[in-house]
């Protein structure tokens, strides 16, 4: 998995910085990827738009979980939502 995860980043980067380029070589080998080229890049942004929620939750959590021990030294009850 971690092997996949890198390729695509490698992958991923190379189509973008260099996407002209990537559209005419493939055009050169006589192949058509205008469309799967414009898939890895709506995907793309999906994963980015994913890992930014991630990150906000991780925050959040983080946040929430420093304070779970001041709350109990202070006495005020705890709900844990789940």
């Amino acid at each position: 998995m971690l092997n996949s995860a890198l390729n695509y980043r490698r992958i991923d980067s190379t189509i973008k910085s260099n996407l002209t380029k990537t559209i005419t070589a493939m055009k050169n080998r006589n192949k058509d990827m205008d469309r799967e080229i414009d898939e890895i890049l709506q995907i793309d942004v999906e994963r980015r738009a994913i890992n930014t929620a991630v990150d906000n939750m991780k925050a959040e959590q983080n946040r929430v979980s420093k304070l779970i021990p001041q709350y109990k030294k202070e006495g005020k009850g705890v709900i844990v939502r789940g």
